[in-house]
Order: C-alpha cells, then structure tokens, then sequence
C-alpha cells in the first residue's frame, strides 16, 4: 500500500504548481516576460528550492534542469517565494 499524497495547506502541488503561479503572476499584472528567473547560487534559488523540497514536498522538473545544467534558469512567479504562498511565509 502506498503513502497518501499529502496536500500542502496552501493547496499548491506538482500538478497545479503551474497554473497557480501563472494566475498569481496574471493578479499580480506580471507578464510571462517580466517574471523573475533564478540560477543555481542565487540566494533566491536556494529559497526556492527550500520551498519546493521543503514546504510542498517536490521538485519541479525545471528546478531540476536548471540544476543539472539543462537549462540556465528557471522562471518562478516573484523573486522570493514568501511573496507567492503567503501559507509559507507565514511559516517562517
């Protein structure tokens, strides 16, 4: 038998993570050309894969792209996660 899939409070998984950060760049009136991107090193990198690993239990398949070299940076909905998933920052 298998574990259950455990649902983050702030609702956000691996199957919906793209959708709720596009919609959350749309409310934000972010265009897909203005969000933010970040590379291995960057502090904001090291936030956001704290984010994924830590607080929503996966990796997105870019974040490990951009790990691995495949490709040179990721697009994420804010500089900071915190300022996306307010469940997170409040976790702090």
């Amino acid at each position: 038998m298998s574990s259950p899939t455990l649902v983050p409070r702030s609702g956000i998984t691996e199957e919906n993570y793209d959708e709720m950060a596009m919609a959350f760049a749309q409310r934000e009136g972010t265009d897909k050309q203005n969000l933010p991107t970040i590379q291995p090193g960057s502090p904001e990198f090291l936030a956001w894969e704290k984010y994924f690993q830590g607080h929503l239990g996966f990796r997105p398949w870019s974040l490990t792209a951009v790990s691995t070299g495949q490709i040179q940076a990721m697009t994420v909905p804010t500089q900071w996660p915190e300022w996306f998933d307010t469940d997170y920052a409040t976790k702090g």
